[in-house]
């Protein structure tokens, strides 16, 4: 558990939070903030790069109490949960809370959605930025196309991609369990649907749709978002990559997931002008100028602090 960089975090925010000024306190939510990232680079900063590009400090200085969860960046949804509640054990001891807010991105949504159907009492909310709920198109083509290949070789896909998030975790001093198979398994339309079926917190009454109501019956309120852009700025490099891949999808995606199949809980919007990158703010900030992600953010963040979350 990472509880000092948690605890340098909480100390950066209250510093700001006494010391300064602030325009207001839009992101003063009643409970913390906690930011659930996806997979494969998943840390909470590696020096002064952070995984959710400015968010946390944009939180922080819009009043916000916040923390980055950092969790295996390739595992299933319930080993990479389990983690996930530990600290989120933490940051109630440091705290003071009872609860936390949590906010996730692409396979953060399933942790965090395993975490709040296990936990629901450490959990008031679980927000959700294109977490690709019923699957993608993208896991089924690379799971099918690999039952092609002789079973040395497959082991040899997941060994690499095992070493290579092991790699990225080490330099940012983690030493999570990888599991790259289990990762893109919980993202087949199969897998996908059993998980559903398994947590169903939340879930939406038909596809594309909403919730039946706006708590779910674990006592949590889920919400979510969706971008629909693959392609949002040219001098991207990885906009690119995301444009091509989707040409796989079979509906607007943000390269990544699709809209609806991102849609959980109450899905706020699916329109936005966001890639799959986008949605941390990375490229470090190289998006469109139409939608900026740390209003998104922010404006979330008041959202549930209007609610009394």
């Amino acid at each position: 558990m990472k509880i000092k960089r948690l605890s340098t975090l909480m100390v950066f925010g209250l510093a700001i939070l006494s010391n300064i000024a602030k325009a207001d306190d839009r992101a003063a939510t009643h409970y913390p903030i906690m930011l659930v990232g996806g997979s494969f680079i998943n840390f909470d900063h590696i020096g002064p790069i952070d995984f959710f590009y400015k968010i946390p400090s944009a939180l922080i200085s819009n009043g916000a109490t916040a923390f980055v969860a950092t969790v295996s960046a390739v595992n299933s949804p319930e080993i990479r949960g389990e983690q996930l509640a530990k600290q989120i054990e933490d940051v109630i001891a440091i705290t003071g809370k009872d609860k936390v807010n949590l906010i996730s991105i692409s396979s953060g949504g399933l942790t965090a959605r395993y975490t709040a159907s296990a936990y629901p009492e450490l959990v008031a909310s679980v927000t959700t930025i294109n977490a690709g709920h019923a699957g993608t198109p993208i896991a089924d083509m690379a799971m099918n196309t690999l039952e092609y290949l002789p079973q040395f070789m497959q082991r040899l896909i997941w060994r690499i991609g095992n070493k290579i998030t092991k790699l990225i975790a080490w330099i940012a001093g983690d030493s999570f369990p990888m599991d790259a198979k289990a990762l893109a398994l919980s993202h087949t339309t199969v897998e996908s649907t059993k998980f559903n079926e398994q947590y169903p917190e939340g879930k939406p009454t038909e596809y594309c749709g909403q919730a039946a109501n706006d708590v779910a019956e674990n006592g949590v309120r889920y919400f979510a978002f969706a971008g629909s852009h693959a392609f949002t700025n040219w001098r991207d490099p990885a906009d690119y990559i995301l444009v091509l891949t989707d040409k796989f999808m079979d509906e607007a995606s943000d390269g990544a997931f699709g809209q609806c199949s991102s849609h959980w809980g109450k899905t706020i919007r699916d329109d936005l002008y966001l890639n799959h990158l986008d949605e941390a703010n990375h490229l470090f900030g190289l998006r469109s100028a139409r939608l900026n992600p740390l209003e998104l953010y922010v404006g979330h963040a008041n959202r549930l602090k209007n609610m009394g979350l």
